[in-house]
């Protein structure tokens, strides 16, 4: 018993090392990584092209043909800042690359979609001082992961990750207040949800680029945290980026249970009927479009393309009529998508 609470004290230093310490950092060294991989065997000394194919093999098996992270791929490349030459000599040979894979560091860029497309131009209205420290509190924000960059000094700034967080934690928040509790509108429902089941909101400067990559990711055990990373905030319309924080916070109650069985990779769910995050994102996404007053129509629109690429991509078994409605519904078996 004594061994027992000795390890749980010695345990706790290191935990809140690498939680409150090690976490915080996200200034990356771009030559962290000594001399391996592509830049030592191609950059210093200059590979043939059977070096280059044996790297590429590795980098095929290990990030292609499975899921691997950033440290994975910073391993065959050497450092960091050979990554993307890495990737651009592999892709001038002809061979397959993963544009998630290359590094872009963590800079201001509104994406393919542009502010005023994505909704943040005429979110960005709605941050007030009031509206900030309600959020700041509903969701725990702490200044240790929104500044260094991120928006803490700058918080009305629609270019960087804590305005849009704040634009789409506005959209939960006042399209979806204004209809009694007995009304059949469900959008006031999901602020509270999501705050009640997200303990933390942090931000992170991930790996990857705005083309589908890591989001989100919701941790649970002796500190509970969602960590919001850089295609969140760049690669989502203000509706994705509400229904992606509605997903997080089902995840409090479920994990998936579909494995890689679906077109989202580790992002699936077997059917409608688990009621996990993917069905509960989606429904919000549909009541958005169903019931969003205020909303301008561009908006809507952006709502329910996001529910029908997660209709498509997140489930092992695409969602029927029958599974949704009842099988009363006329063509139960025929594919929902919201209208």
């Amino acid at each position: 018993m004594k061994n027992t609470i000795w390890l749980f004290i010695l345990a706790i230093p290191i935990f809140l090392f690498v939680r409150f310490g090690a976490k915080q950092n996200v200034n990356f060294d771009l030559s962290d990584r000594g001399e391996y991989g592509y830049h030592e065997e191609c950059q210093q000394e200059g590979c043939d092209s059977e070096e280059r194919e044996e790297l590429h093999e590795s980098y095929d098996e290990e990030c292609l043909g499975e899921t691997c992270r950033k440290e994975e791929v910073r391993e065959l490349a050497g450092r960091t800042n050979s990554i993307n030459a890495m990737l651009d000599r592999f892709a001038a040979s002809g061979w397959a690359t993963s544009g998630c894979h290359r590094w872009g560091g963590c800079f201001y860029s509104p994406g393919k979609l542009g502010n005023l497309a994505s909704g943040d131009t005429a979110f960005g209205s709605l941050i007030t001082q009031a509206s900030v420290d309600q959020h700041w509190a509903d969701f725990d924000f702490d200044k240790g992961d929104w500044d260094d960059g991120f928006g803490y000094f700058d918080a009305g700034n629609i270019d960087k990750p804590l305005a849009r967080t704040f634009n789409a934690l506005n959209l939960l928040d006042f399209f979806g207040t204004s209809k009694s509790p007995d009304s059949d509108n469900w959008l006031p429902w999901f602020y509270a949800f999501a705050s009640n089941n997200i303990d933390e909101l942090d931000a992170r400067c991930n790996f990857g680029q705005s083309c589908g990559c890591t989001l989100a990711s919701n941790t649970q055990g002796l500190d509970d945290y969602v960590e919001l990373y850089w295609p969140f905030f760049y690669a989502l319309s203000v509706p994705a980026r509400a229904s992606t924080i509605v997903h997080e916070a089902r995840h409090e109650q479920k994990g998936h249970n579909g494995g890689t069985g679906c077109p989202r990779g580790g992002s699936c769910d077997t059917s409608w009927g688990f009621n996990g995050s993917n069905t509960y994102q989606v429904l919000y996404l549909w009541w958005v479009r169903a019931r969003g007053a205020g909303l301008s129509p561009a908006m809507r629109a952006l709502a329910r393309a996001r529910g029908n690429v997660i209709l498509a991509n997140g489930f092992n078994n695409r969602p029927t009529r029958g599974e949704v409605f009842g099988s009363g519904v006329s063509s139960p078996s025929s594919d929902f998508s919201i209208p």
